[in-house]
């Protein structure tokens, strides 16, 4: 088992208010373009509106390294980018704009859902750790109900480009879904001179895409110990949940997420456990010895998703 499981990079970051009509940063985008986005954020870090106006007349997100728009039946889809001159870092955004009605999967899809895939291995001198997801919201559609995202969604990403003739291509599928959904492809690529002129405002766009993912796991929530039970991961999770809201967790074995997030039961002591079934290959013996990587949703009353926290249990525990 790896490390970290492909979308997981837990990692410390503080929650955003940007601007009135989009809430904390555990919400998704939706329905803002990119460049309302970095002028509600860059206003939220104190910088004045006339700065912001200077700024982002000055530096507009064109003059970032960016792809093509590539359509998705159902909305479209680009990849923004940013290096390194010194380094040779790579951060970026897999930008996902739906159109109204439009909606996409969260990692964990559930039974019939399409999660989406990113594959960066036709990269040139280039490479990419893995790709982060957003907090998700709770969706219902007709009779179904999963986990996903309506409006813009950022998928940010991490890697180096390690050769001057670099390309970083990506090939994504994505299911888009309005009555029905649909498989979607795109094939997106950035060339070396582009990511060589990267502007500045691609890096603060990636700052800013950050502060929607989950939080990294703490003593506010998380989980404290797992063990194998028969045909199940049984999970106990320690924090401060507010009353009225619950709790759900996926955990990844064997090579992807359980399909759907599992509710977890409160205990009498105020804690919760969550009892995950096993799949694929995770059967029987004992923890893999890199422990298991896990996401806690916290939900309300209504369904929405409140906060969203990642970490991993340690074989130790």
């Amino acid at each position: 088992m790896p490390d970290h499981p492909a979308g997981f990079a837990p990692q410390s970051h503080a929650r955003l208010m940007v601007g009135a009509d989009l809430c904390f940063a555990s919400t998704p985008v939706a329905g803002y373009s990119i460049s309302m986005l970095m002028r509600q954020f860059l206003l939220t870090l104190g910088i004045s509106g006339l700065a912001v106006a200077t700024l982002v007349a000055a530096s507009p997100l064109a003059l970032a390294a960016a792809s093509d728009w590539q359509d998705l039946g159902g909305g479209k889809a680009r990849l923004i980018a940013a290096k390194d001159p010194v380094s040779g870092a790579l951060d970026g955004v897999i930008e996902v704009r739906l159109d109204d009605g439009w909606k996409t999967y969260w990692r964990s899809p559930g039974s019939s859902g399409i999660a989406p895939e990113f594959d960066f291995s036709a990269s040139r001198g280039s490479f990419v750790d893995h790709v982060n997801f957003p907090v998700p919201q709770h969706i219902s559609a007709g009779e179904d109900r999963f986990y996903g995202y309506r409006g813009t969604v950022l998928f940010t990403f991490s890697g180096m480009a390690e050769m001057p003739d670099n390309e970083l291509s990506l090939d994504m599928l994505i299911g888009v879904c309005e009555e029905i959904c649909i498989p979607a492809s795109a094939h997106l690529a950035i060339r070396a001179d582009a990511l060589d002129r990267s502007d500045p405002l691609a890096g603060r766009l990636v700052t800013m895409a950050r502060s929607f993912l989950p939080e990294p796991a703490d003593d506010r929530l998380k989980a404290v110990s797992a063990h194998r039970a028969d045909d199940r991961i049984v999970v106990e999770i320690e924090g401060e949940v507010p009353e009225g809201e619950t709790v759900a967790g996926i955990v990844w074995q064997a090579g992807g997420w359980n399909s759907d997030p599992v509710p977890a039961e409160r205990q009498g002591d105020g804690s919760y456990r969550l009892s995950v079934p096993l799949h694929g290959n995770d059967t029987g013996g004992d923890m893999p010895p890199a422990g298991w990587h896990y996401t806690l949703l916290v939900e309300s009353g209504d369904g929405k998703v409140a906060r969203a926290v990642e970490g991993r249990i340690a074989a130790s525990q």
